[in-house]
């Protein structure tokens, strides 16, 4: 089996491609087989000269505090509050509660889970891949009347309880969105790696068949 091109990647690439799935996707995504260099969000530290105080870690540094909130007033000092949260404090809290209310959290988790927000923005993250939008998705789907564009059916494969959504069918070697299929037509044009002589042959296999049994 031949490796990934990258140098120093021995994972083996898909069907029709040279990279393996994560350099293809490193490439399509940021335009390099390198990850880009991460940008540190800022954090809001303490004002120069004031001292916080934990009642049980002490006096907090900026690299023990996980949250700084600074009201200001306008009339008597610069700062009229300011906020914080000690950070092992705060970890601490947070798995207490977990410890202490289990099926608040599972109830939780799976409010999250089955929400429709969440949903959607599963939804649009896979669609992005293949750089679709959910409205054109939509339009596409309208244009078919909702059929699969080869059978000419609706989906009926079922996941999690509930029918697919029609698979975004698109070329590998350039990367073009082709149709909507079902999850029978989009893995039978896959098995047969996009070539129409295969197609075709197994048409005429078929046929041949089927002349044969009259």
């Amino acid at each position: 089996m031949k490796a990934c091109k990258v140098s120093g990647c021995n994972k083996i690439p898909t069907k029709g491609n040279k990279e393996c799935p994560m350099h293809k996707y490193r490439i399509w995504r940021y335009g390099s087989y390198d990850l880009p260099p991460k940008i540190e969000k800022k954090k809001k530290d303490l004002p120069i000269g004031v001292e916080k105080i934990c009642r049980i870690h002490g006096f907090l540094t900026k690299d023990d505090v996980s949250y700084v909130q600074i009201t200001k007033n306008r009339h008597k000092n610069p700062y009229d509050a300011i906020y914080v949260k000690c950070k092992k404090c705060h970890v601490e809290n947070v798995r207490n509660y977990q410890r202490k209310n289990p099926t608040k959290i599972l109830e939780w988790e799976e409010k999250r889970k089955n929400s429709e927000h969440r949903k959607k923005t599963i939804r649009v993250r896979n669609l992005k891949k293949f750089g679709l939008t959910l409205e054109k998705y939509e339009e596409k789907l309208l244009n078919q009347n909702g059929l699969c564009a080869i059978c000419k059916q609706p989906e009926t494969a079922i996941r999690n309880n509930k029918l697919k959504n029609l698979a975004v069918d698109h070329c590998h070697k350039k990367n073009q969105i082709r149709g909507l299929l079902c999850g029978k037509c989009n893995p039978l044009i896959g098995y047969a790696n996009d070539d129409i002589n295969i197609l075709y042959n197994a048409i005429e296999y078929l046929q041949q068949y089927k002349i044969a049994d009259v």
